[in-house]
This record gives C-alpha cells, sequence and structure tokens, in this order.
C-alpha cells in the first residue's frame, strides 16, 4: 500500500482524547535530491533555518519514507523518516526534535540550496 492509498481510506473525525492508534508499515514515498547536505523539516510556510530542524546528512538523493497512524478507521501521517538511497537496512538516529505544524502537512528540502535559490528580497517579500 502507498501513502496515497492509506490516506484515502480514512473515515470519520478525529477520534476522542485517550484512544490508541494503530501504526502502519513504514511506505515509500519517493527520493528527494539534498545537494547542500543540510536536511529540513517544518511547516511549508514559512520555510525559515530556524522554524524546523536541520540535520546534516549526506548530500545526494535519500529517500523518503511515512508511517501512517489508524484511529478507529480515521488515519493520519504519523512519522517520517530520510534515508540515504544506498542504505541497505536504514537504522534510526536520535530524533532531531518536534515539528509543530498548523496545516497538517509536513516539508523536506535542502535549507542550503533554498537559501541559495530563493533572494533574499524575494523571502522577505512572502514571509
Amino acid at each position: 500500500m502507498n501513502i496515497d492509498e492509506y490516506l484515502s481510506e480514512s473515515t470519520g473525525r478525529f477520534p476522542a482524547s485517550g484512544c490508541t492508534g494503530v501504526e502502519s508499515e513504514w511506505m515509500h514515498v519517493g527520493s528527494l535530491s539534498i545537494p547542500c547536505g543540510d536536511l529540513w523539516a517544518g511547516q511549508f510556510c514559512p520555510t525559515k533555518r530556524k522554524d524546523g530542524c536541520v540535520v546534516k546528512v549526506p548530500s545526494g538523493v535519500q529517500e523518503v519514507w511515512i508511517k501512517g497512524m489508524d484511529f478507529n478507521g480515521h488515519r493520519r501521517t504519523a512519522r517520517v523518516r530520510v534515508c540515504p538511497a544506498f542504505a541497505q537496512e536504514p537504522a534510526l538516529a536520535e530524533s532531531c526534535g518536534v515539528i509543530n505544524v498548523d496545516v497538517g502537512a509536513v516539508s523536506l528540502c535542502d535549507i542550503g540550496a533554498f537559501d541559495k535559490v530563493v533572494l533574499r528580497q524575494y523571502k522577505k517579500a512572502i514571509l
């Protein structure tokens, strides 16, 4: 199953407090190019280094995986992991932190490459 199929089967509202969720298997989302090695995770807008978690990773292609959580039929994204494309068996590292999102979506990018490409004036205008 992929993440689109998993989430499309979600039913009902978010359950009441105290409901225990059931975690899915890891689902491959796709590849992500990290040219500068500065993997950033956070809320899409604003995309600022200080408003997310930054982890130094090997530059190159990384694979993105997601686990879902099912709360009595209501499904959400639970965890995201990124690992080098060549990794045979990815191992968990220490947590880089917690990301708070208002829109229910986590964004990933190479923040070093983002900062180089997006002009400072443009960033100030949109942020």
